[in-house]
């Protein structure tokens, strides 16, 4: 829903991703409160440095497209943030139902998918109600086309003749209603497949790993859409040799992430072969400080030389 709004507020594509990997820092703060998960200060660094790129791109996107409210309206960006937040929530909720029930995980799937498919069966009729737009109304005439140009087309309003969209007499677009219109079209059911795949592929990961993972692993979404999307779909959003850079500020910084979180698990090997207290690559604070205190003399030397860089 805040996603839908964010982008009949007029965010582009690019920046609603951008602003949306604040779910990364949220995620990383809310597992280490609400979970007890302990990550050492290089992964929060990446962390940080991931969050500054991700804001610089949406700032100079906002300034190399020269529209002040367009792209990265205040709206728009508020309800990308929001909708981040409530993915947090969501993710762990989901993380500790997969990890804490013993049951296979297509079943697990399956009944989170249905309380998903209730709830936004339940938001859609909210959404048509908040926005004025039709496209976001099911139940009201609107063009099937996007290619279709004309205003009177797309706009509604009281002082409008026969009040504006559809029934406005200029408007000779082919129009529709229903909870299946336009669904006719290939890109339609595409974009529902890689949708249904995107969501059970996150569920694998959120079980096999964690939630922060799961951000880690969508931070390349990206550059996909930065790279190849915007030319592919030609959606006109800017792009320069400074956004370019700034771009790839984030691989860069994942790589920061894994490589301290790779440190960690030498750690954890460390401490079992020096029969050491057991630890893992995320364990609560209060049990991390003691294992690294509990080491023996030659497991100490063992890390030293294992995270010299």
């Amino acid at each position: 829903v805040l996603t839908a709004l964010a982008f009949s507020g007029g965010i582009s594509a690019s920046l609603n991703t951008a602003i949306g990997y604040i779910y990364t820092p949220l995620s990383a703060l809310a597992s280490a409160f609400v979970l007890g998960k302990y990550y050492m200060w290089l992964e929060w660094f990446a962390l940080t440095i991931l969050t500054c790129a991700l804001t610089v791109f949406g700032l100079l996107s906002t300034f190399y497209s020269g529209t002040g409210g367009g792209s990265s309206s205040v709206i728009g960006v508020a309800c990308v943030a929001g909708s981040a937040m409530t993915s947090v929530v969501a993710s762990l909720v989901s993380e500790k139902l997969l990890k804490g029930e013993n049951k296979p995980f297509h079943v697990q799937k399956i009944a989170l998918d249905t309380c998903s498919a209730l709830c936004i069966l339940l938001s859609l009729p909210l959404v048509g109600v908040i926005e004025t737009d039709p496209k976001y109304a099911y139940w009201k005439e609107r063009p099937l086309h996007q290619s279709c140009n004309l205003d009177a087309c797309w706009h509604t309003g009281a002082d409008l003749p026969e009040g504006g969209g559809c029934a406005d007499p200029a408007c000779t677009c082919d129009c529709g209603s229903g909870f299946f219109a336009a669904w006719n079209s290939w890109s339609i059911l595409v974009a529902l497949l890689v949708n249904v795949a995107q969501g059970w592929l996150t569920g694998v990961v959120i079980k096999s790993f964690s939630t922060v993972g799961r951000a880690l692993a969508q931070s390349f979404t990206l550059l996909t859409i930065y790279f190849m999307g915007d030319p592919l779909f030609q959606t006109g959003a800017p792009h320069t040799l400074t956004l370019t850079l700034v771009t790839l500020i984030v691989p860069l910084s994942n790589t920061i992430f894994v490589k301290a979180a790779s440190e960690m698990e030498k750690l954890a090997r460390s401490d079992r072969r020096c029969d050491c207290p057991r630890s893992s690559a995320a364990v609560s604070v209060t049990t991390a400080l003691p294992a690294l205190r509990d080491l023996s003399p030659r497991c100490v030397a063992m890390l030293t030389r294992s995270t010299s860089v």
